[in-house]
């Protein structure tokens, strides 16, 4: 997951050389595709569609890494899961 100006983007592809990262919006009914290099650093636009059909919604980005800090921390500590949700 890759986010560029508060919208959230997914990898779909590679170019056939794998030195193209092909993402499109995450939300799956807006049409707006990047490219990326392998650093994940903006190249272009794919496509006609530029503008994004919604907001970007920066509670679901904060849900998104909440989320993954406590998958790590239950990967890498022995304390109970309640105590890693709190």
């Amino acid at each position: 997951m890759l986010t560029i100006n508060g919208y959230q983007y997914q990898l779909k592809n590679f170019n056939k050389n794998k030195t193209i990262k092909f993402l499109r919006s995450a939300n799956r009914s807006c049409g707006v595709l990047l490219h990326t290099n392998l650093n994940d650093e903006f190249v272009r636009f794919s496509g006609k569609t530029t503008e994004h059909s919604h907001l970007p919604n920066p509670a679901e980005l904060e849900i998104r890494n909440l989320k993954e800090v406590i998958r790590q921390r239950v990967e890498n500590e022995l304390a109970p899961l309640e105590e890693i949700a709190e």
